[in-house]
């Protein structure tokens, strides 16, 4: 028996605390289903989430959306500039590549103009030095 006593006495300086929460019947109602599922009690279980809330306190949330805002504006600024330059070396590219005719007929007046036989030769691209490569 002293052993009985000993522990409730034990238990009850524990749990010698009370808290009231005012909340929507439809709220309690949900929690105690909660918790009925959880196989706790609704004090328990409202106990349990609470102290499992706590980290939440630890970290600093707006601070943390400021430095994540900063991140992304700089990775977009970067992004952007590197989208332009490719952008740019495409518009280069296509330029190039829209002169093969006239690069064609160059050849052509070179290698006529030298007396060279040229009509023997396969036909390949004029190795001409894109832009942007270095020679």
């Amino acid at each position: 028996m002293y052993i009985i006593m000993l522990m409730l006495s034990y238990v009850r300086s524990m749990k010698s605390d009370r808290l009231t929460l005012l909340m929507a019947p439809r709220d309690k109602r949900a929690i105690a289903a909660k918790a009925k599922r959880a196989g706790v009690s609704a004090s328990e279980y409202v106990r349990r989430a609470v102290l499992a809330y706590d980290r939440i306190d630890e970290i600093d949330a707006p601070q943390d959306l400021v430095d994540l805002v900063k991140e992304l504006v700089r990775v977009t600024e970067r992004t952007e500039k590197n989208l332009d330059r490719a952008l740019s070396r495409a518009d280069e590219l296509q330029e190039f590549l829209g002169r093969e005719d006239e690069r064609r007929a160059e050849v052509r007046r070179e290698l006529e103009e030298s007396g060279a036989d040229w009509r023997g030769l396969p036909t390949v691209p004029y190795p001409a030095k894109a832009p942007g490569k270095k020679a």
